[in-house]
């Protein structure tokens, strides 16, 4: 891909959770072996990682070793943006007020630095 072509997304953390190193199947089908797939394919298609204070702490909190590689290679190669999203915060309480459910809205306000970091940059979240 060229790089007039790459995107700015935000990577959730739920993506750092690899499958174990030792055992990764690149045709596998569970959960950690999509996970590694994904975040080659953004190695490879060359797209910037987006993240926030927030979202590195939980990539420091969950990231398996073959996703800490990434991280550091994708550093390395100026692959990584930070960007708060701090324009956006007053939305928080405008959408929890769409929401019905109790657990909806703390879902929401849990992730919702995903959110603020997308609406600064590509507008694109990859999530679990």
């Amino acid at each position: 891909m060229s790089k007039w072509n790459c995107k700015q997304l935000v990577l959730d953390a739920s993506l750092a959770l690899g499958s174990n190193d030792l055992m990764f199947n690149p045709a596998g089908d569970v959960a950690g072996d999509r996970n590694r797939r994904c975040l080659q394919a953004v190695w490879e298609e060359e797209h910037i990682a987006v993240f926030n204070r927030q979202l590195q702490r939980e990539w420091r909190d969950h990231a398996s070793p073959s996703a800490t590689a990434w991280l550091q290679r994708m550093t390395q190669k100026n692959r990584t943006v930070v960007d708060e999203g701090n324009d956006f915060s007053t939305l928080l309480q405008p959408a929890c007020e769409c929401l019905l459910s109790v657990e909806d809205k703390a879902d929401l306000t849990k992730d919702f630095h995903l959110v603020q970091s997308a609406l600064a940059t590509g507008q694109l979240i990859l999530s679990n």
